[in-house]
């Protein structure tokens, strides 16, 4: 009577964790599922699982619920195999994690002795599940886990990325072996082996999301960094184009012999209706910049324009062979140096009122001047600015102009000075040219 009990219930509640599971994979996919629609998928694939979990006693098992789950999810999501596969050996991965720990806990502390089926038996064993699959469900309902977790699958799907791929195969056949010697023997001493490994695969886990979303935002910015570079160096060469045909045109106005005349005015208004552009940022000889330089700059007119911010470049032609007197430390500062004081003046100049940022790169005697004034919507005192965690933006902020003096007193070649002329906050760099 009990064994009909037992598997009754546990039907029952396999059919609530399979609902469960597929929250979870709804949770890191862009399809939803209905269970309506779904009916007999999900009953027909949670009776073979409840087959399996009676049935076979060896580690084929895990394999088998492994295959379960996974053509249950395409099945019903119809998402691509290398979608469906990655999004699988993640939610079995987590699932095996909590059982194996939840599963130590009761055998550990003698809480049951599950060689006899009763009643007590019965229930806490299906509460026990209950809570495992409500543990997942929890989990999957983290918001920057599913997040991280969707960022993790993106990078994974991608071709080119054949390490990757081969490093989460190893751990979760490390994670499958650990499984399979869990089904075939259970004790107190093989549960602290498994757990020790689930341990180990779990920072391995860890290493790689962490190193996943870190590859993915370098690929942003650096697609993000050659749009921008694309846009100005096209729109750069438009303007040689530009100033190749004004002369052109302005050869042709030279030569009316009246200046009065109707033809000559409008020779000239249409001249002025073609080559206006207001609208368009003052960028001159950014390509010239050197690499490095070249691309911060290049990477931060992003947020110059996405805050609408109005901005004047210029950089100096005679600059062009000066850079290679700098030293390859002093070089690297200044990047730093130029990164913060540009996020600085962004972060200012889009709060205030004018939104205005003007940057200027230019020599004087035997100094390479970097000058950045940006427009302030009130006055900040510069020497409270230069203490660590010194800031207007909130907690856990203000290192950025700590570390650029810091970077500042490591070099005897990079001064840095800052002042606030009326509304406005001008940092200069100097740079001694050798």
């Amino acid at each position: 009577m009990n064994i009909v009990i037992d598997k009754i219930i546990t039907y029952i509640i396999l059919i609530y964790c399979t609902i469960i599971e597929l929250g979870a994979y709804s949770k890191i996919s862009s399809k939803k599922f209905s269970f309506n629609s779904n009916k007999l998928i999900i009953i027909l694939m949670t009776f073979i699982q409840f087959c399996t979990n009676y049935y076979i006693n060896t580690w084929v098992k895990v394999i088998i619920s492994f295959l379960i789950l996974y053509f249950l999810f395409k099945l019903i999501f119809k998402e691509n195999i290398k979608n469906t596969l990655i999004k699988t050996l993640f939610i079995f991965f987590l699932i095996t994690s909590i059982e194996l720990i939840l599963s130590f806990l009761v055998i550990y502390v003698r809480f049951l002795n599950f060689t006899n089926l009763n009643l007590k038996t019965i229930i806490f064993k299906n509460i026990f599940t209950i809570i495992l699959i409500s543990i997942v469900q929890i989990i999957f309902n983290i918001k920057g886990l599913t997040k991280n977790i969707n960022k993790l699958i993106k990078i994974l799907v991608k071709d080119n990325l054949v390490i990757l791929k081969v490093i989460l195969f190893i751990i979760n056949l490390f994670a499958l072996i650990i499984l399979m010697n869990f089904a075939v023997k259970i004790n107190q001493t093989n549960y602290l082996l498994n757990i020790l490994f689930l341990f180990i695969v779990s920072v391995l886990y860890f290493i790689l999301l962490e190193n996943c979303v870190k590859i993915e935002k370098m690929n942003e910015h650096q697609k993000i960094l050659f749009e921008y570079i694309s846009k100005y160096e096209k729109l750069i060469d438009k303007d040689n184009i530009n100033q190749h045909e004004i002369l052109n045109n302005l050869l042709i106005l030279k030569s009316y012999k009246n200046k009065n005349s109707k033809e000559f005015n409008d020779y000239l208004d249409e001249m002025i209706f073609k080559f206006d552009n207001s609208e368009k940022e003052k960028l001159k000889n950014i390509t010239k910049l050197p690499t490095g330089i070249k691309g911060i700059f290049y990477y931060k007119i992003y947020d110059v324009e996405k805050y609408n911010i109005n901005l004047t470049f210029y950089y100096s032609k005679k600059l062009d062979n000066i850079w290679k007197y700098i030293g390859n430390r002093d070089y690297t500062r200044l990047c730093e140096i130029i990164g913060i004081l540009l996020d600085n003046s962004i972060e200012a100049s889009k709060k205030s009122k004018d939104k205005l940022l003007t940057i200027d790169i230019f020599k004087e005697k035997n100094f390479l001047n970097l000058f950045i004034e940006n427009s302030i919507d009130k006055k900040v005192n510069i020497q409270n600015a230069k203490k660590k965690y010194f800031s207007t933006k909130g907690k856990t902020r203000g290192l950025g102009l700590y570390i650029a003096y810091k970077l500042e007193s490591k070099s005897r070649n990079i001064k840095i000075n800052q002042k606030i002329v009326k509304n406005k906050f001008i940092s200069e760099v100097k740079v001694k040219i050798k």
